[in-house]
């Protein structure tokens, strides 16, 4: 068989990215009954079948309202759409259990002709629902199950793939509406016509979003869901994406506006284990060759928190601690054909979540056609399951071009199946819905009042809804009786929230939640100070909350701890007065980097010195305070006010007796590195204070540490082969810091180590950074030195030598001069490297570079693709052709991308290649803008200084953006310091590669790509 045809075969069962992702297909569907057998559940639960086909056909989301009606939201467009002229082809069902045995046999369509509909919430009687990029509401005036008013809310929300669309709307417990906006963003704008309209669009770029639907605000909050949302009974919110089944969203954006020069690398934090160190036990045969997928997961969705009683397992929760009781993450993961469950345990400020059921999923299934994709407790407290039931849920954007049209795109798009799960002797307590509630107040009152006190966390929610929804503040008269230690955390819960929404907040309200003894109503508690602040007619005052929030900095679950720290936020007392609480919660607890960042954002620019020193005299051990400090003093070289550098550096060296370097050294890294942000050398300042006339015994110490510190490195035979032997990171580190002190002391040490090629390569390139970042004058003969190194060099090395020369715009145009000349070729730039060049002000660097990038012949795509591929078609990718492709890919690839141990994760994925195509990873590589996720769009920031900063965005909030950069570094940038930011709207991956390698060395790279997994086993390879 020609390798092009086995290989078009092969790629049937290409994994993509995305939660419609799509696995080998079995020849057919079978029947519900079948199907049912083929599940494999947790030992003590049973399932059911609630509907399916016909009632319920591709079911993505699902909601009950109070009435115990099913609501369903059918994609029956997925995954291409209409054609062209058609309407959508998305439905609205209302399912009924008329005869109360569990399964919904009626069905009547409520809305249809929608475009791709992802999201549903019950409200006043109809339902909010996120479709083609709108929020809109539906509701049925005459009872007949069809809506007959439709209004649009928003919209805005972008509309790309299906699978990247705002989805999962949700009611959180502050009474405001939550929507995810699917990972692709969107610029919204209100069109309610009762609604003020806004001031200008809401930009989603990596961002939440949220309103509240009767006052119409609306706003951008942290977090980047893709599909699905929930919130856990300790009012956290949860989101999700392909390789992150949970995620905890940590901070609010209004929370660092006291330290706007925090750095933030992400608002959120995984819950239970993401990306490579999460573990799927699949019953199906669904397999993917990359290191980063396989057993793992590929398609989180639908996330959901719980700690339903009717999903209790006694086995895993025996304690009866209230924040944990029964607590489970849900996450369906449907090329893997499973729901997989995490059990829940403290960690730190917040929670780690672990698989409890050793090797086996909660639910999986040997049917490779069921596809769950959401789960959802109902009114009797049971899980149910959405299960889109097809043979392939794969996006074809995600297909090479000749599957994009297989004929089993849509084998199923007639299907759709729900299921619940529950305890197997549920007992009397499973209750269903069938009533509407009465008219009279009072009647209704105490049905709600009963499903407010009800175990059921669904009738609690759904009870909060209607009070909300119908802004009912009569009941309140009861509720508020609830605001007592002796209540239940449930109680006290659903009644501070009430009072919260109605802003009917009192501070006895308040102290009575800092008592409770249930962690979850203390978290809530603190949480509520600043709303409580912000109400009108409050009568705040530290007198008496403060000292309760100080207490529960010492309280034993660090959810509590976390949250007390940001609540002191709110709080006008003196900042020093509550510095050594702050300090021993965060140093004797061992807390994590969330709750010193978390002091970070306490704390005003004048407060942090006295908190770097509060830390330091800590009595507590060295290894607990010195990441706490380090991260205290980059903070305050990012602040860069010469008074508090000056402090620092008293504190380090001007002290009887001297500290030790085991709290100096990272003390000294972080304030350099913070300087080093902002354009200033640590080393220079430092060689200005030691000459200070009341610094001497600062200058005494600072020289006793650098000679401790480079007495290895000295040239001596012995030492010599002491710093070969010694640990290589310590090395490194010691070198690294060598950038920070004067340059006097330090640069006899740094040369040798750039010129000596034996030396590791790692420890040359720390020589080569501190050269570079320090205060060294650096002559054009040494410049010309280090240039003329870089043709011997090894890839790593050359790659820095050209760094070293972009830091400096004189080595800069001395670099382009030898490329000139012909001494260097101009392939040796890389790609994000000619960037940073063809942006320079400086017209002397722009003109040279632009004269030699023109100089290099254009080369035509489709013609260069047509030369590789011909070449490509005649070489062989056998195991030699894959072991020399392997020294290629350490050479030209593995500064962004990962494979095995190989590499950094900067770009995508690239080892799930064992079935791609040979063509297709060749375009990829010579054509990378063909087909690009935005995700990986390369960004440039240029700053007023004129720095050039290249990269893919990592992060971003109101105050800062960081960048993720080749070699897997990341640079965070002030928004106050940006002069220029944009996307490039290419891929950052370099382009015109067949500059860089031949046809022959091309074919090795691609042998290796889809056969590195098999080097060193006995598996055939592709070719």
């Amino acid at each position: 068989m020609p390798d092009m045809q086995r290989l078009t075969i092969l790629a049937i069962t290409i994994i993509s990215i995305g939660f419609f992702a799509a696995p080998i297909i079995q020849a057919g569907p079978i029947s519900t009954d079948d199907a049912k057998q083929s599940f494999e559940l947790r030992e003590g639960y049973q399932l059911s079948l609630v509907a399916s086909e016909p009632e319920v056909i591709d079911p993505v989301a699902m909601a009950f309202d109070e009435t115990g009606r099913l609501w369903v939201v059918e994609m029956r467009d997925y995954p291409n759409g209409p054609a062209e002229g058609e309407s959508g082809k998305s439905r609205i069902k209302v399912l009924r259990d008329t005869d109360g045995d569990g399964y919904y046999e009626t069905a009547v369509t409520f809305a249809d002709n929608l475009l791709f509909a992802t999201g549903i919430l019950p409200w006043k009687g109809g339902v909010i629902v996120t479709l083609s990029g709108k929020v809109e509401y539906f509701k049925d005036t005459n009872g007949n199950d069809k809506f007959d008013e439709r209004e649009t809310w928003l919209e805005g929300f972008a509309q790309e793939n299906p699978q990247l669309r705002a989805n999962h709307p949700t009611l959180g417990p502050d009474g405001f509406i939550y929507v995810a906006n699917g990972l692709r963003g969107g610029t919204v704008t209100s069109v309610r016509a009762d609604w003020p309209q806004l001031t200008e669009p809401i930009e989603l770029r990596g961002k939440d979003f949220r309103f509240d639907p009767h006052t119409g605000k609306c706003e951008s909050i942290a977090g980047n869901g893709q599909f699905g949302m929930s919130f856990d009974q300790w009012g956290n919110r949860l989101i999700c994406s392909n390789r992150n089944p949970c995620m905890q969203v940590m901070l609010s954006y209004d929370q660092l506006e006291r330290q706007p020069r925090a750095v933030i690398k992400s608002l959120v934090h995984d819950v239970s284990p993401s990306g490579v160190d999460s573990k799927l036990s699949a019953l199906t045969g669904n397999w993917t060759t990359s290191n980063l997928h396989q057993g793992q997961f590929t398609a989180a969705c639908g996330v959901l928190s719980s700690q339903s009683h009717q999903l209790r397992d006694i086995s895993l929760y025996p304690n009866e601690d209230p924040g944990l009781k029964n607590s489970f993450i849900y996450a369906c993961d449907p090329t893997a054909n499973l729901i997989h469950r995490d059990q829940l345990t403290y960690s730190g400020s917040t929670f780690a979540a672990r698989q409890p059921h050793q090797e086996n999923e909660f639910l999986a299934s040997r049917d490779e056609w069921f596809r769950p994709v959401n789960v959802k407790i109902g009114p009797d407290g049971s899980l149910y399951v959405a299960d889109m039931y097809r043979a392939v849920i794969e996006h074809p954007q995600f297909m090479p071009d000749e599957l994009k049209k297989r004929p089993d795109l849509t084998l199923g798009n007639d299907r759709g199946r729900i299921w619940k799960i529950t305890v197997a002797n549920p007992g009397s307590e499973v209750t269903s819905i069938n009533n509407v509630l009465p008219e009279d107040e009072l009647k209704r009152h105490l049905i709600l009042l009963e499903w407010l006190n009800s175990k059921s966390e669904w009738k609690r929610d759904t009870a909060f809804r209607i009070i909300i929804e119908n802004q009912d503040e009569g009941i309140l008269k009861t509720t508020q009786r609830w605001l007592t230690e002796q209540s239940s955390g449930e109680q006290f819960l659903v009644a501070i929230r009430l009072q919260r929404y109605f802003r009917l907040l009192k501070e006895e309200h308040l102290l009575s939640g800092l008592k409770h003894k249930d962690p979850r109503v203390l978290k809530e508690t603190l949480g509520m100070i600043s709303d409580f602040q912000n109400q009108k007619d409050s009568e705040f005052s530290d007198a008496k909350l403060l000292p309760a929030v100080l207490k529960c900095l010492k309280d034993v679950h660090g959810p509590v701890r976390y949250e007390a720290l940001l609540a002191l936020q709110n709080f006008s007392v003196d900042d020093v007065e509550i510095m050594p609480s702050v300090v021993d919660s965060v140093v004797k607890y061992n807390s994590d980097s969330w709750s010193v960042l978390a002091t970070l954002l306490l704390f005003d620019s004048e407060q942090l010195v006295d908190l770097l020193n509060t830390v330091l005299n800590s009595n507590v051990e060295v290894v607990q305070k010195v990441s706490y400090a380090q991260q205290i003093a980059e903070l305050i070289g990012r602040i860069n006010q010469p008074e508090q550098v000056d402090a620092v550096l008293v504190i380090l060296f001007q002290q009887t007796p001297p500290r030790s370097n085991s709290e100096i050294s990272p003390v000294l890294s972080g304030l350099g590195s913070g300087l080093k942000s902002r354009g200033v050398v640590l080393s220079k300042l430092i060689s200005t204070f030691i000459n200070k006339p009341d610094h001497k015994l600062a200058a005494q110490q600072i020289a006793s540490f650098t000679e401790e510190l480079i007495s290895p490195f000295s040239q001596t035979d012995d030492q010599t082969q002491q710093v070969r032997e010694s640990s290589l990171n310590d090395k490194v580190s010691i070198i690294s810091l060598l950038e920070y002190l004067p340059a006097g002391t330090t640069r006899g040490v740094l040369d040798p180590l750039i010129e000596d090629p034996t030396l590791p390569v790692d420890l040359r390139i720390a020589a080569l950074n501190s050269l570079a970042g320090g205060d060294h004058t650096i002559t054009q003969e040494q410049t010309e030195n280090l240039v003329n190194l870089i043709r011997s060099e090894t890839p790593a090395m050359r790659r820095e030598l050209i760094e070293f020369c972009l830091k400096s715009t004189p080595r800069t145009l001395m670099l382009l001069k030898t490329i000139e000349q012909g001494k260097l070729k101009f392939r040796e730039l890389a790609g994000d490297q000619q960037t940073r060049i063809a942006r320079s002000r400086d017209q002397q660097v722009s003109a040279l570079y632009n004269k030699l990038k023109s100089s290099q012949t254009e080369s035509n795509r489709d013609a260069v693709l047509a030369a590789y591929l011909s070449s490509l078609e005649q070489q062989k990718l056998d195991r030699p052709a894959a072991v020399r492709g392997h020294e290629l890919f350490k050479q030209h690839c593995a500064i962004c991308h990962q494979i095995g141990t190989d590499g950094v994760r900067v770009g995508p994925d690239i080892s799930d290649t064992r079935t791609k195509r040979s063509d297709e990873l060749l375009t990829s590589i010579l054509d990378p803008n063909r087909a690009i996720d935005n995700n990986y769009f390369s960004y440039t920031a240029v700053t007023a200084e004129g720095k050039i900063a290249t990269g893919i965005l990592a992060e971003e909030t109101p105050y800062s953006i960081t960048l993720k950069q080749a070699k897997g570094t990341t640079i965070s940038l002030q928004r106050e310091e940006i002069d220029e930011f944009a996307s490039d709207g290419v891929s950052f991956m370099p382009q015109q590669f067949e500059k860089n390698i031949s046809k022959e060395q091309m074919a090795d790279l691609i042998s290796y790509l889809k056969n590195w997994r098999y080097l060193e086993q006995g598996v055939p390879f592709v070719e």
